[in-house]
């Protein structure tokens, strides 16, 4: 029988739905942004900063949160990008916004461009260890390292963006190895 395959097209397709529905709800909450405007504005702060960390941020409009001290979420009790008051205006994390708004199409699209020319398997290396605020382990590297031909840098910077965003879904401070292999398994087949 084919349950699991099943039971995984269900799954995908309530991930997909549900995420879809969690977007829309999370853009009413922002007044005056339309979900493209969102995008490239994080894919501009990222490229200004030169980093992936969650402190590199991109102001807002949120409508009916007050003026809160404390990091809060677009919707409670959900994955969604965090937000805070600071100076006088919300900002909102831009990788996250990447993260949560884009599709993988998408992301891959915004982030690909920020990518910088990998001339070795040491560059890429320490591009990883410095890609977010979410550390890629030294077995995940290595991992991700092993896997890596000389022509597709590119290709694993990209799975390891994935990673990193699989990491935050996850609620996880670091990208642990168990989870590169996971991820770098279902692009074998």
């Amino acid at each position: 029988m084919n349950a699991p395959h099943t039971l995984t097209k269900a799954a995908l397709f309530h991930d997909l739905h549900t995420g879809q529905l969690l977007r829309q709800r999370a853009l009413l909450r922002l007044a005056a942004h339309a979900r493209e405007d969102l995008l490239l504005a994080a894919q501009l702060a990222l490229q200004a900063a030169g980093n992936w960390r969650s402190d590199v941020t991109i102001p807002i409009q949120p409508r009916g949160l007050g003026r809160q001290r404390s990091p809060l979420k677009l919707i409670r009790e959900q994955i969604t990008p965090t937000v805070w008051f600071a100076d006088g205006q919300y900002r909102m994390s831009a990788l996250e916004t990447l993260y949560f708004f884009a599709d993988s199409y998408e992301r891959v699209q915004y982030l690909h461009p920020l990518l910088p020319a990998f001339g070795s398997n040491a560059m890429l290396r320490d591009w990883l260890g410095a890609l977010s605020s979410r550390p890629f382990m030294p077995e995940t590297i290595a991992v991700i390292l092993a896997r890596t031909a000389p022509m597709a840098r590119h290709t694993s910077a990209l799975l390891a963006m994935e990673m990193d965003r699989e990491a935050w879904v996850q609620g996880l401070r670091l990208v642990p190895p168990a989870l590169a292999e996971q991820l770098m398994r279902r692009f074998d087949h």
